[in-house]
């Protein structure tokens, strides 16, 4: 009777232990999961600076360009 008792703890220790490893992979996977999550999202706004950057450059060549030409129509007349 005492081995059967002693198997039957053995067995929920198993079972527990089996559990808790379940749920520490589990976490781990949400952890990892959110890890990546949030390098996306620096990487998207990185992106979206970048693009933010080039347009802001884009308009102050065209700026330059119209200014340059408008003095140029100017010394003209």
């Amino acid at each position: 009777m005492a081995k059967a008792l002693l198997a039957e703890e053995e067995a929920e220790k198993g079972k527990a232990s089996k559990v808790k490893k379940e749920k520490k992979k589990s976490s781990n996977k949400a952890r990892s999961e959110a890890k990546t999550e949030a390098e996306l999202a620096v990487e998207a706004e990185a992106q979206e600076q970048a693009e933010a950057r080039e347009t802001e450059a884009a308009n102050a060549l065209v700026t330059a360009r119209e200014q340059k030409e408008a003095k140029a129509a100017q010394a003209e007349v």
